[in-house]
């Protein structure tokens, strides 16, 4: 959770929105906001070496973000807890 947390405050400085999922020591994170702003988290993601079998499951353009009220939204399906980070009001 202190990882959503800091990425929920990044993802505001960068008007990116997303869910980040934990199950069984492993991740996956949804990221929507301006492509280039996003291939730029992917590569830094990518390049940062806690992170290993780093790939995109999918990509392109949205009408509109799943979303996009949240900062982040983290659940964690080892106790199916959902946390929001909102974008401030």
């Amino acid at each position: 959770m202190d990882l959503a947390l800091h990425v929920s405050t990044k993802n505001v400085q960068l008007g990116v929105t997303g869910m980040l999922v934990f199950k069984e020591g492993n991740f996956m994170q949804v990221l929507e906001g301006d492509e280039a702003v996003v291939k730029a988290l992917y590569d830094k993601i990518e390049k940062d070496s806690r992170h290993t079998l780093v790939s995109v499951l999918h990509q392109g353009e949205i009408t509109i973000r799943e979303y996009g009220g949240w900062a982040m939204t983290f659940f964690n399906s080892e106790t199916g807890q959902y946390d929001h980070f909102s974008y401030p009001s």
